[in-house]
């Protein structure tokens, strides 16, 4: 997987997660083990490869509003991924 890492707006991302989180476990969700790591997927590859000259540079991005957020499901399979939207819930403003 090629990924890159959020760089301004992480605590508040990693909060989010962690607010959505209380949430889904008081209806009997589990969360994953392992620490969040706010990122944003660039691709997945079906072989390894250097994609150091890639992803040494510096991604940067326009500041944005995220009004909504969708949970996918992906099913990687042998002509890729397929992926199904399970929900989408809108984000109220503070």
């Amino acid at each position: 997987m090629v990924w890159v890492g959020v760089g301004a707006g992480r605590d508040e991302l990693r909060e989010l997660q962690r607010s959505v989180t209380r949430t889904l476990q008081a209806v009997g969700f589990r969360p994953e083990g392992r620490e969040f790591t706010p990122h944003l997927t660039l691709g997945r590859l079906r072989e390894p490869a250097d994609v150091k000259p890639i992803v040494e540079g510096r991604f940067e991005s326009d500041t944005f509003q995220v009004e909504c957020l969708t949970a996918f499901r992906s099913v990687l399979g042998p002509g890729g991924p397929e992926y199904t939207e399970l929900a989408a819930l809108p984000l109220r403003t503070a």
